[in-house]
């Protein structure tokens, strides 16, 4: 496993290219947290979304303009916003704190 990760290189771009094949979607999690800092209850904010990421995939629509017509979720996020929440690079999460002390149990 060490070797794996010694070797491991990272696609950003590729990676980019991959969250934009679901258009959005894997980026719901982050809009139920902006929800939850709103007020919203976290359930009720999940299921929320659970039934807007379906529609987008079965309207083949981009996840932001389902989101910026659904009347609740505007009542609570602007569109810049929902822009951030969609934004993969404003949700690393602790990703980057666990990768620094991976590598530091590594070395």
């Amino acid at each position: 496993m060490s070797n794996v990760v010694a070797n491991l290189r990272v696609d950003e771009q590729r990676m980019l290219r991959n969250i934009d094949l679901t258009q959005g979607r894997a980026m719901s999690e982050a809009v139920m947290m902006a929800l939850t800092r709103k007020g919203v209850n976290r359930q009720e904010a999940h299921e929320l979304l659970r039934k807007l990421t379906i529609k987008s995939e079965l309207e083949k629509r981009h996840f932001k303009e389902i989101l910026l017509e659904d009347k609740f979720v505007r009542g609570k996020l602007s569109e810049k916003e929902i822009d951030e929440a969609l934004n993969p690079k404003n949700y690393l999460g602790t990703a980057v704190k666990q990768a620094e002390s991976f590598a530091r149990d590594q070395g």
